[in-house]
């Protein structure tokens, strides 16, 4: 019944850059009002994450790192998610994507793992196990040793229950949430997620303003690419040009100049010179 309903619930989201698809199951009650954690589900599909509490994203047809980090970038273009709450779950290669992007996914949830190769480096994880499991003893080791190289374990008997995956990460995550990490994010060129934060903060009265400034400031970095992209159009560089305005348009989705470069991707795609420059090879 509750798979049932999760598929009436769910929606496939195209990622045209790639191709691809992803299916994507918003949270009870979604409101923009306010933003909400991520969980992206690599795990067996007839094994399918129940999280009532945030959005649930299953990369369609492909696991590959490229194609999942897009898929939730554009998540991210689309809706208030909170960047300091995105968990992955799955089998080994979750853990080896969390592992190997710290900055995106603030844990991870192993289920049916099997073995795996412990990393000496990883957010907090919780590794569900189950009485039948063949690699219970390999996977209680491999936790041993993932607890003894300071990373955070939670390892859990017996199969999730609905909401299983935030109850156990939620209290290994700390997200920051506040402006000093709205520049950290701004710094390393993440505008959107920045942008999502400063959002967020517009609701904390104490650092309402600054919040607006912060915006604001992105809002310019959004223009200076605009800007660079009618400058490779001018030169008639129509790859760069859409590649930079696709990126753009991503990074500074919640600005306003975030629509001006959506529409004008839209334009350039359209232009039959631009589309032959698409179709050449570099």
């Amino acid at each position: 019944m509750i798979l049932a309903l999760l598929l009436c619930l769910q929606t496939t989201v195209d990622v045209p850059e790639f191709k691809g698809s992803y299916l994507l199951v918003p949270p009870e009650g979604y409101s923009d009002r306010k933003s909400w954690p991520v969980v992206v589900d690599l795990a067996d599909p007839r094994d399918p994450v129940k999280e009532p509490g945030a959005f649930v994203l299953v990369p369609a047809g492909r696991r590959d790192e490229a194609f999942v980090l897009a898929c939730l970038t554009e998540l991210k273009t689309r809706y208030r998610a909170n960047p300091e709450r995105v968990v992955i779950r799955g089998n080994a290669a979750a853990l080896t994507l969390a592992s190997a992007h710290p900055e995106l996914f603030a844990g991870c949830a192993i289920r049916n793992a099997r073995s795996f190769v412990p990393p000496k480096k990883a957010p907090p994880c919780a590794i569900f196990v189950e009485a039948g499991d063949s690699d219970r003893a390999r996977v209680a080791v491999a936790a041993m040793i993932m607890k003894k190289s300071g990373i955070d374990v939670d390892l859990r008997e017996g199969p999730p229950a609905p909401g299983a995956v935030l109850a156990a990460l939620g209290p290994r995550i700390h997200p920051r949430g506040d402006l000093p990490k709205a520049d950290e994010l701004q710094r390393a060129g993440r505008w959107l997620d920045a942008s999502l934060l400063c959002i967020d903060l517009l609701d904390n009265p104490e650092v309402e303003r600054l919040a607006k400034t912060k915006l604001k400031s992105i809002e310019g970095a959004a223009l200076i690419e605009l800007a660079k992209v009618e400058i490779a159009v001018s030169e008639r560089k129509y790859k760069d040009a859409v590649l930079r305005a696709r990126a753009a348009a991503r990074q500074f989705a919640w600005v306003p100049t975030g629509e001006r470069l959506r529409k004008r991707v839209g334009e350039l795609e359209s232009r039959p010179e631009v589309k032959k420059a698409l179709e050449a090879e570099d």
